[in-house]
């Protein structure tokens, strides 16, 4: 393998919900705060995660909801994935592993806007604290296809831009609702971002951390040819079938988004991922 790299560039009822951006940084009018001023934060590691937090709090505006979460906090420690609740009447998903899932976030956004994929996008996460633990939520939309019959095929465009992340990123996790189309923007959203959404599932080595573009490739294209719920349509299956032949004689690597720090700018993300145990983050 050699040190190349890439440089440039995807039980169900009529209300589904899935998780996507929140406004989590509307105005601040008087409202119930679940964070104190401080998180009481000591040394170097601890003053950048509470300067984070501040920048992901989310603002629980009703009374009703604190009540529901005091009352219901054990449920959110120990479900196995996710557990769902309405904050500010709306409903959000409490995610486990969410402060990796936020940092992938933020790091595909930046990639997203770097290279100008404006069909795509990624769910956003806010932050609250309650009792003695750290949460990370992030809300629920509707899925614009939900109506559609399965599977959805996705256009050469949007597959072009969907291959441009992976390539960028070696995103993996195409199964189940991990990629939906907003009903409120049209743009296509990138569900489930945990540190393992970012494996070679070719090679089925986990610790690899630049993997083969091509390998990545075939990759994507037996994913979605064996998808029950996207697939690219017969003009993006060919450009695919293309991109993938362009690349199987070069031994070009990229890298796995959970281990790429390029696009940490305004925090030492790596830091903040460490402090996770002394926040007691759940």
């Amino acid at each position: 393998m050699t040190s190349n790299s890439i440089t440039g560039v995807v039980g169900m009822n009529h209300d589904i919900l899935i998780p996507q951006a929140p406004s989590v940084m509307e105005s601040h009018e008087k409202s119930i705060d679940l964070a104190p001023a401080s998180l009481s934060i000591a040394n170097d590691k601890s003053t950048s995660f509470e300067a984070f937090f501040d920048k992901y709090h989310l603002e629980i505006k009703n009374p009703a909801d604190l009540d529901f979460l005091q009352e219901n906090i054990s449920e959110y420690t120990h479900q196995k994935d996710w557990g769902k609740l309405k904050i500010n009447r709306q409903l959000h998903y409490i995610r486990l592993a969410g402060l990796e899932r936020l940092i992938n976030a933020e790091r595909m956004k930046k990639i997203i806007k770097e290279h100008h994929l404006e069909l795509i996008s990624v769910v956003e996460y806010s932050m609250f604290k309650l009792e003695d633990r750290v949460f990370i939520a992030c809300p629920a939309i509707s899925d614009k296809n939900i109506d559609s019959p399965y599977p959805i095929m996705l256009p050469k465009n949007v597959l072009q831009q969907i291959v441009e992340l992976v390539k960028l990123t070696c995103y993996s996790d195409f199964f189940g609702y991990n990629l939906v189309q907003d009903k409120s923007t049209d743009k296509w959203i990138f569900v489930d971002l945990e540190d393992v959404s970012f494996y070679d599932v070719v090679s089925q080595d986990r610790n690899l951390s630049f993997p083969l573009v091509k390998d990545i490739l075939k990759m994507c294209q037996k994913t979605f040819q064996e998808s029950s719920y996207y697939r690219p349509n017969k003009e993006a299956d060919d450009w695919l079938e293309m991109e993938c032949e362009k690349y199987k004689d070069l031994d070009i690597t990229t890298q796995r988004l959970h281990k790429n720090s390029d696009y940490d700018e305004e925090f030492d993300l790596e830091i903040i991922k460490q402090s996770k145990t002394e926040f007691n983050l759940v």
